[in-house]
């Protein structure tokens, strides 16, 4: 942080200090939100419309017990983090019920 002169006696007579902040020049905080709903649940149009306004998130059904579910969620994952994580599924998912937050 640095401090700058006030700029005319009129600053001078009140005091003001004004200080220029530097923009950091590391890294980044992003955000990335999606609902993934087993096929056959269906999800409310309004909730998912709060998803999207609201979050900026992603919501879809997806049939879990297809071979590709489990690449399309690594795939949007990858793409939302930049690489940064490109797997989260990491293959099949699993056929019996589950809730998974991450």
């Amino acid at each position: 942080m640095t401090r700058k002169p006030a700029s005319s006696a009129a600053d001078t007579a009140s005091s003001v200090t004004v200080l220029a902040v530097p923009q950091p020049t590391c890294g980044a905080v992003e955000i990335a939100n999606s609902l993934w709903a087993r096929k056959g649940f269906e999800l409310d149009p309004g909730y998912v419309a709060h998803i999207q306004q609201g979050f900026g998130g992603h919501a879809e059904t997806l049939d879990f017990s297809s071979p590709q579910a489990g690449q399309k969620i690594d795939h949007w994952v990858s793409d939302a983090t930049h690489g940064k994580i490109p797997s989260i599924v990491g293959g099949q998912i699993p056929s019996e019920p589950v809730d998974t937050g991450i």
